[in-house]
Protein backbone atom coordinates (compact mmCIF):
# COMPACT_ATOMS: atom_id res chain seq x y z
CA UNK A 1 0.00 0.00 0.00
CA UNK A 2 1.47 3.26 -1.18
CA UNK A 3 2.31 5.83 1.68
CA UNK A 4 -0.59 8.25 -0.42
CA UNK A 5 -3.00 5.05 0.33
CA UNK A 6 -2.02 5.16 4.31
CA UNK A 7 -2.57 8.70 4.23
CA UNK A 8 -6.14 9.10 3.44
CA UNK A 9 -6.98 5.70 4.96
CA UNK A 10 -5.47 7.99 8.53
CA UNK A 11 -7.71 10.95 7.35
CA UNK A 12 -10.66 8.93 6.58
CA UNK A 13 -10.55 6.67 10.07
CA UNK A 14 -10.20 9.97 11.99
CA UNK A 15 -13.49 11.43 10.17
CA UNK A 16 -15.13 8.17 11.08
CA UNK A 17 -14.36 8.54 14.42
CA UNK A 18 -14.16 12.53 14.84
CA UNK A 19 -17.26 13.68 13.23
CA UNK A 20 -19.41 11.73 15.62
CA UNK A 21 -17.18 12.50 18.92
CA UNK A 22 -17.42 16.29 17.52
CA UNK A 23 -21.29 15.64 16.57
CA UNK A 24 -21.99 14.65 19.94
CA UNK A 25 -19.96 17.45 21.56
CA UNK A 26 -22.15 19.85 19.97
CA UNK A 27 -25.29 18.46 20.89
CA UNK A 28 -24.10 18.63 24.63
CA UNK A 29 -22.93 22.21 24.62
CA UNK A 30 -25.57 23.25 22.83
CA UNK A 31 -28.19 21.97 25.54
CA UNK A 32 -26.08 22.79 28.01
CA UNK A 33 -25.66 26.40 27.30
CA UNK A 34 -28.78 27.27 25.66
CA UNK A 35 -30.68 28.91 28.42
CA UNK A 36 -27.42 30.43 29.92
CA UNK A 37 -25.14 31.50 26.79
CA UNK A 38 -26.08 34.54 24.14
CA UNK A 39 -24.55 37.10 22.63
CA UNK A 40 -25.71 39.45 19.83
CA UNK A 41 -24.91 36.88 16.63
CA UNK A 42 -25.02 34.07 19.00
CA UNK A 43 -27.91 32.09 16.58
CA UNK A 44 -25.75 33.12 13.09
CA UNK A 45 -22.59 31.40 15.17
CA UNK A 46 -24.88 28.35 15.94
CA UNK A 47 -25.99 28.68 12.11
CA UNK A 48 -22.67 28.61 10.95
CA UNK A 49 -21.32 25.20 12.79
CA UNK A 50 -24.57 23.18 12.04
CA UNK A 51 -23.95 24.45 8.51
CA UNK A 52 -20.26 22.85 8.78
CA UNK A 53 -21.98 20.06 10.42
CA UNK A 54 -24.34 19.26 7.62
CA UNK A 55 -21.83 19.62 4.96
CA UNK A 56 -18.95 17.57 6.73
CA UNK A 57 -21.67 14.64 6.72
CA UNK A 58 -20.88 14.38 3.17
CA UNK A 59 -17.03 13.44 3.65
CA UNK A 60 -17.81 11.30 6.25
CA UNK A 61 -20.34 9.30 4.12
CA UNK A 62 -17.08 8.86 1.89
CA UNK A 63 -14.69 8.57 4.91
CA UNK A 64 -16.82 5.23 6.12
CA UNK A 65 -16.25 3.43 2.51
CA UNK A 66 -12.36 4.34 2.50
CA UNK A 67 -11.52 3.54 6.16
CA UNK A 68 -9.86 0.63 7.67
CA UNK A 69 -11.53 0.40 10.68
CA UNK A 70 -13.74 -2.82 11.59
CA UNK A 71 -17.44 -2.94 9.62
CA UNK A 72 -18.85 -2.87 13.18
CA UNK A 73 -16.71 0.46 14.30
CA UNK A 74 -18.38 1.89 10.88
CA UNK A 75 -21.70 0.71 11.06
CA UNK A 76 -22.08 1.85 14.58
CA UNK A 77 -20.48 5.34 13.26
CA UNK A 78 -23.22 5.76 10.60
CA UNK A 79 -26.29 4.47 12.65
CA UNK A 80 -25.18 6.86 15.42
CA UNK A 81 -24.61 10.04 13.41
CA UNK A 82 -27.30 10.17 11.40
CA UNK A 83 -30.20 10.69 14.72
CA UNK A 84 -27.30 12.72 16.34
CA UNK A 85 -26.93 15.29 13.28
CA UNK A 86 -30.98 15.49 12.87
CA UNK A 87 -31.30 16.31 16.69
CA UNK A 88 -28.35 18.97 16.71
CA UNK A 89 -30.51 20.73 13.52
CA UNK A 90 -33.47 20.96 15.21
CA UNK A 91 -32.61 22.00 18.77
CA UNK A 92 -30.81 24.59 16.83
CA UNK A 93 -34.08 25.38 15.34
CA UNK A 94 -35.83 25.56 17.91
CA UNK A 95 -33.64 28.61 19.45
CA UNK A 96 -35.06 31.90 19.70
CA UNK A 97 -33.86 34.09 17.06
CA UNK A 98 -33.29 37.16 19.58
CA UNK A 99 -33.28 40.75 18.39
CA UNK A 100 -30.96 42.94 20.68
CA UNK A 101 -32.43 46.37 20.62
CA UNK A 102 -30.29 48.13 23.82
CA UNK A 103 -27.74 47.60 26.15
CA UNK A 104 -25.95 48.93 28.87
CA UNK A 105 -23.03 48.38 31.56
CA UNK A 106 -24.78 48.30 35.19
CA UNK A 107 -22.95 46.81 38.54
CA UNK A 108 -20.34 45.04 37.08
CA UNK A 109 -22.75 43.29 34.41
CA UNK A 110 -23.90 43.80 30.90
CA UNK A 111 -27.90 44.09 30.04
CA UNK A 112 -29.26 43.69 27.10
CA UNK A 113 -32.61 44.17 26.30
CA UNK A 114 -34.10 42.04 23.16
CA UNK A 115 -37.28 40.07 21.65
CA UNK A 116 -37.77 37.30 19.76
CA UNK A 117 -41.72 36.66 17.83
CA UNK A 118 -43.59 35.38 20.09
CA UNK A 119 -45.00 31.68 19.90
CA UNK A 120 -48.54 33.01 19.30
CA UNK A 121 -47.74 34.83 16.07
CA UNK A 122 -46.77 37.42 13.69
CA UNK A 123 -46.21 40.78 15.34
CA UNK A 124 -46.28 39.66 19.18
CA UNK A 125 -43.45 39.78 21.08
CA UNK A 126 -41.85 37.90 23.94
CA UNK A 127 -39.27 40.39 25.75
CA UNK A 128 -36.07 39.55 27.67
CA UNK A 129 -33.78 41.46 29.85
CA UNK A 130 -29.98 39.25 29.67
CA UNK A 131 -28.21 40.13 32.88
CA UNK A 132 -24.57 39.06 31.23
CA UNK A 133 -21.20 38.52 32.80
CA UNK A 134 -18.89 42.00 31.68
CA UNK A 135 -17.99 40.27 28.29
CA UNK A 136 -21.85 39.95 27.25
CA UNK A 137 -21.47 36.41 26.38
CA UNK A 138 -22.71 34.03 29.95
CA UNK A 139 -25.82 35.97 30.40
CA UNK A 140 -28.99 34.89 32.36
CA UNK A 141 -32.64 35.57 30.93
CA UNK A 142 -35.34 37.10 32.60
CA UNK A 143 -39.32 37.06 30.72
CA UNK A 144 -40.51 40.37 31.39
CA UNK A 145 -43.60 40.62 29.07
CA UNK A 146 -44.95 37.89 26.62
CA UNK A 147 -47.63 39.04 23.68
CA UNK A 148 -50.18 36.54 23.04
CA UNK A 149 -52.19 38.64 21.04
CA UNK A 150 -49.72 41.17 20.02
CA UNK A 151 -51.51 43.93 21.15
CA UNK A 152 -49.20 45.22 23.57
CA UNK A 153 -45.54 46.30 23.35
CA UNK A 154 -44.81 45.35 20.05
CA UNK A 155 -43.09 49.15 18.97
CA UNK A 156 -39.62 48.07 19.34
CA UNK A 157 -38.43 50.99 18.63
CA UNK A 158 -39.78 52.29 22.19
CA UNK A 159 -37.27 50.75 24.24
CA UNK A 160 -34.98 52.00 26.70
CA UNK A 161 -32.38 50.98 29.35
CA UNK A 162 -32.33 53.53 31.98
CA UNK A 163 -30.07 54.02 35.17
CA UNK A 164 -31.43 55.60 37.98
CA UNK A 165 -28.06 56.80 39.63
CA UNK A 166 -29.79 58.38 42.84
CA UNK A 167 -31.67 54.59 43.71
CA UNK A 168 -28.43 52.51 42.39
CA UNK A 169 -31.31 51.05 40.25
CA UNK A 170 -32.05 49.83 35.87
CA UNK A 171 -35.31 50.09 34.44
CA UNK A 172 -36.62 48.45 31.45
CA UNK A 173 -38.74 50.65 29.50
CA UNK A 174 -40.99 49.23 26.60
CA UNK A 175 -42.91 50.70 24.29
CA UNK A 176 -42.58 53.67 26.85
CA UNK A 177 -43.81 51.58 29.87
CA UNK A 178 -41.72 50.42 32.91
CA UNK A 179 -41.63 46.57 32.81
CA UNK A 180 -38.88 45.75 34.99
CA UNK A 181 -36.20 47.18 37.34
CA UNK A 182 -32.74 45.80 38.27
CA UNK A 183 -32.08 46.87 42.02
CA UNK A 184 -33.39 45.44 45.92
CA UNK A 185 -35.41 44.26 45.68
CA UNK A 186 -35.47 43.41 41.64
CA UNK A 187 -39.54 44.04 40.36
CA UNK A 188 -41.47 43.46 37.65
CA UNK A 189 -44.25 45.98 37.14
CA UNK A 190 -48.19 45.58 36.74
CA UNK A 191 -49.20 45.66 33.33
CA UNK A 192 -51.96 47.92 32.56
CA UNK A 193 -54.26 48.60 30.17
CA UNK A 194 -53.42 52.66 29.94
CA UNK A 195 -50.60 54.16 32.22
CA UNK A 196 -51.99 55.96 35.69
CA UNK A 197 -50.26 59.38 35.28
CA UNK A 198 -50.81 62.77 37.14
CA UNK A 199 -49.20 65.70 35.99
CA UNK A 200 -45.79 64.84 35.08
CA UNK A 201 -45.75 61.92 37.01
CA UNK A 202 -46.86 57.96 36.34
CA UNK A 203 -47.46 55.53 38.92
CA UNK A 204 -46.53 51.57 38.54
CA UNK A 205 -47.40 48.95 40.46
CA UNK A 206 -44.68 46.37 41.76
CA UNK A 207 -44.76 43.00 42.58
CA UNK A 208 -42.03 40.46 44.11
CA UNK A 209 -41.54 37.37 46.29
CA UNK A 210 -40.99 37.05 49.53
CA UNK A 211 -39.62 34.10 49.72
CA UNK A 212 -39.20 33.92 53.69
CA UNK A 213 -43.06 34.21 54.31
CA UNK A 214 -44.31 32.81 50.94
CA UNK A 215 -45.73 36.03 49.81
CA UNK A 216 -46.22 38.67 47.19
CA UNK A 217 -45.56 41.93 47.63
CA UNK A 218 -46.75 44.51 45.97
CA UNK A 219 -45.62 48.33 46.46
CA UNK A 220 -46.17 51.65 44.64
CA UNK A 221 -43.64 53.98 42.87
CA UNK A 222 -43.89 57.69 41.26
CA UNK A 223 -41.71 57.88 38.13
CA UNK A 224 -40.57 61.31 36.18
CA UNK A 225 -40.53 61.49 32.63
CA UNK A 226 -36.84 60.25 32.98
CA UNK A 227 -37.87 57.47 35.11
CA UNK A 228 -36.32 58.95 38.35
CA UNK A 229 -38.65 56.62 40.75
CA UNK A 230 -39.61 57.59 44.00
CA UNK A 231 -41.62 54.43 46.44
CA UNK A 232 -44.44 55.43 48.01
CA UNK A 233 -45.43 54.25 51.23
CA UNK A 234 -47.35 51.54 50.89
CA UNK A 235 -47.15 47.86 50.88
CA UNK A 236 -49.53 45.52 50.58
CA UNK A 237 -48.53 41.54 51.39
CA UNK A 238 -50.89 38.58 50.23
CA UNK A 239 -50.61 35.00 50.01
CA UNK A 240 -49.70 33.09 46.90
CA UNK A 241 -52.98 31.51 46.88
CA UNK A 242 -54.73 34.22 47.05
CA UNK A 243 -52.26 36.16 44.29
CA UNK A 244 -53.40 33.30 41.97
CA UNK A 245 -57.29 34.02 42.77
CA UNK A 246 -57.39 37.73 42.26
CA UNK A 247 -57.82 38.55 38.80
CA UNK A 248 -56.28 41.68 38.33
CA UNK A 249 -54.60 44.55 39.74
CA UNK A 250 -54.83 48.40 38.30
CA UNK A 251 -53.79 51.94 38.96
CA UNK A 252 -56.11 54.66 38.39
CA UNK A 253 -56.57 58.49 39.04
CA UNK A 254 -59.63 59.20 41.04
CA UNK A 255 -61.23 62.55 38.61
CA UNK A 256 -62.41 64.53 41.18
CA UNK A 257 -59.70 64.60 44.03
CA UNK A 258 -56.71 63.72 42.26
CA UNK A 259 -56.01 60.65 44.66
CA UNK A 260 -53.98 57.54 43.26
CA UNK A 261 -55.79 54.24 43.99
CA UNK A 262 -55.08 50.67 43.85
CA UNK A 263 -57.81 48.32 43.09
CA UNK A 264 -58.10 44.20 42.93
CA UNK A 265 -60.71 42.49 41.56
CA UNK A 266 -61.27 38.78 41.66
CA UNK A 267 -62.82 36.67 38.77
CA UNK A 268 -66.57 37.68 38.54
CA UNK A 269 -66.29 40.63 41.70
CA UNK A 270 -66.16 44.50 41.43
CA UNK A 271 -63.24 45.72 41.82
CA UNK A 272 -62.02 46.62 45.21
CA UNK A 273 -59.96 49.57 46.89
CA UNK A 274 -56.81 48.45 48.13
CA UNK A 275 -55.05 52.32 48.91
CA UNK A 276 -55.26 55.61 48.40
CA UNK A 277 -52.27 57.98 47.81
CA UNK A 278 -53.33 61.73 48.15
CA UNK A 279 -53.01 64.24 50.83
CA UNK A 280 -54.03 61.64 53.39
CA UNK A 281 -53.02 57.93 52.23
CA UNK A 282 -55.13 55.24 53.31
CA UNK A 283 -55.43 51.35 53.11
CA UNK A 284 -58.92 49.79 52.99
CA UNK A 285 -58.16 45.75 53.08
CA UNK A 286 -56.71 43.62 54.78
CA UNK A 287 -52.43 42.81 53.54
CA UNK A 288 -52.17 46.80 53.34
CA UNK A 289 -50.15 48.69 55.24
CA UNK A 290 -48.42 52.60 55.17
CA UNK A 291 -44.57 52.19 56.77
CA UNK A 292 -43.33 54.93 58.19
CA UNK A 293 -41.27 56.73 55.53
Amino acid sequence: MSGTSKFIKKIANLFVIGYPGSSLLYLVWLLSTRKILYWDGYNIFNGILIFLIIAGFIPFSISLFVSDLQTGWRIFASLFTFPLLCCSALFWLDLPFYTQMNEIQFDRHKYLLAYHNSMYGEGAYDWYLFECASTGIFCKPTLLYSDEYGEFYNDASLTRLIIDAGANELHAVVDDDLLYTVGQPPRTYVLMLRNAQRGNYRYHLSHHQNLNTDSTIYNLYECDPQYTCTKIPFVYSVSREKTAAIDRFFVEIDETTKDVHILRQFAGENAELIFSYGGQPRCFVQGCSIPDE
